[in-house]
């Protein structure tokens, strides 16, 4: 048996992530959804996806705004949780390696990620699992890891933590057939997910689209410049809705799967 559990991370970040979002999971394709507690949009996410059935919810955790001109801050007030914050401003710092090396309380860090989680359930969202924007897990503070602050709290409000859960890795496609990016973007996942053997496989991915809200996000000292990360997601977006890659899955037998539902498997 050949399991995918698809993903797509950042919703309620802006108005662009999310309805790219729900456009593949209108299309069937999308089957967890990583929503930001802390995202601008957060109040627009949950319009498109409180009381779906359809698909698993999961709190994105984050604690860094990684992009130039695109930043988020705590749902706490900054006072609460000083040891978040990008020296001199409101936001977070811009990775989790940043904070890292800052130096941050692991206190702060689970009340804000427990906020976040307050602030999204007020909202009518059903939380299932939890998961790390960027992987912010790794960083520690006076020797404990915040992966291991992380587990407790999952244990405390009974969400999956799926950092743990072992999936199968994907062998790479160098090339795969279609006519647009789009379409060969979808039959390299389902080539790579079919050529790598009987499993369960997580594919992540961050469906945008090509708008100035997401045209925002970039990182100038890379020498990355506006858009080009919009074109990126908008090219998953279409990937997942405008291709067959919903149909090619069926065909093949790749079963479309919900974190509850691997849990459910074992």
């Amino acid at each position: 048996m050949i399991s995918l559990v698809t993903r797509a991370d950042d919703a309620g970040g802006c108005i662009s992530a999310n309805e790219a979002i729900l456009e593949a999971v209108e299309a069937g394709a999308v089957r967890n959804i990583s929503i930001m507690g802390c995202g601008a949009e957060l109040e627009q996410a949950a319009t498109f996806f409180a009381g779906r059935s359809d698909v698993c919810l999961g709190l994105h955790v984050t604690l860094n705004a990684e992009w130039d001109t695109v930043k988020w801050g705590p749902v706490l007030p900054t006072d609460q949780v000083p040891s978040l914050l990008q020296p001199g401003t409101s936001y977070f710092t811009p990775t989790p390696k940043d904070l890292q090396e800052k130096g941050f309380a692991i206190a702060e860090a689970i009340a804000e990620v427990k906020a976040q989680l307050e602030r999204m359930r007020s909202l009518g969202l059903h939380i299932t699992y939890l998961d790390e924007h960027m992987g912010v897990g790794w960083i520690a503070s006076n020797g404990q890891k915040l992966r291991d602050a992380l587990a407790t709290f999952c244990e405390q409000e009974g969400l999956l933590d799926v950092h743990p859960i072992p999936f199968s890795r994907m062998s790479p496609v160098a090339t795969a057939i279609g006519d647009t990016p789009a379409e060969q973007l979808a039959n390299r996942w389902v080539a790579s997910v079919e050529q790598a053997g009987d499993g369960t496989y997580l594919l992540v991915t961050h469906p945008g689209k090509i708008a100035p809200d997401m045209e925002a996000y970039f990182h100038a000292h890379t020498g990355q410049k506006p858009g080009e990360v919009a074109a990126e997601r908008d090219t998953e977006r279409l990937a997942f809705a405008h291709t067959n890659f919903v149909s090619e899955c069926q065909k093949r037998g790749i079963r479309l799967l919900r974190y509850d539902e691997v849990q459910a498997h074992g």
